[in-house]
């Protein structure tokens, strides 16, 4: 049910997919842990990120992740009138 919530939550505003459109994203408690084009590259984000804050209160274990995958998309002013 958390991830449920996490996930809404995070997808409601609208600059996140932006900024993640046709990327793997990897989420714990609303903050951006790793990202990348494909799981792989995200958990290899995820890992840095992880290394440069070993010991910080706060790090989430690997099971706690939730990760999404944000569709590409194109907004209405990118796309030519018809």
């Amino acid at each position: 049910a958390r991830h449920l919530r996490e996930e809404k939550e995070w997808l409601d505003h609208p600059e996140n997919t932006e900024t993640y459109a046709g990327q793997v994203v990897a989420l714990f408690n609303g903050k951006v842990w790793g990202s990348g084009p494909d799981q792989l590259s995200t958990l290899r984000a995820v890992r840095a990120e992880d290394a440069g804050l070993a010991g910080e209160p706060g790090l989430p274990a690997p099971y706690e992740l939730l990760y999404l995958v944000i569709s590409a998309w194109k907004s209405n002013k990118d796309q030519n009138p018809v």
